[in-house]
């Protein structure tokens, strides 16, 4: 978690250096529970940064589909070097927060539902 936690302040370092630029940036990290959002939105608003949260809404079996076909290809997204299983996927899942109305509201966001 100390590793995860270093990438992610330099992660921001670099968003800010870019945003001092004028140039949009689009976090990608996942965010898959409120408090990284939250954390997030916070130091946007104290660099004086907007924030969007863009959220794409897609069932649970189907994410777990694509991955299966992702293990299968081993192709341009294949980027971890291992297959994903079923245990790490439920996993992950379980610590999954989808974004509540208030957050969506708070953060401008944006529900896309892609299946």
């Amino acid at each position: 978690m100390e590793r995860v936690e270093r990438c992610l302040t330099q992660i921001w370092a670099v968003a800010q250096q870019i945003a001092a630029r004028n140039t949009p940036c689009v976090l990608d990290l996942g965010f898959s529970q409120a408090q990284s959002r939250r954390q997030f939105a916070d130091l946007a608003k104290a660099a004086g940064l907007s924030v969007q949260l863009h959220f794409i809404d897609v069932p649970a079996e189907e994410r777990w589909r694509r991955v299966e076909t992702r293990n299968a290809r081993k192709g341009e997204t294949y980027q971890l070097g291992f297959d994903i299983t079923r245990e790490m996927f439920d996993f992950v899942e379980g610590l999954w927060e989808p974004p509540t109305d208030a957050e969506m509201l708070a953060y401008h966001g944006v529900r896309t539902s892609n299946t």
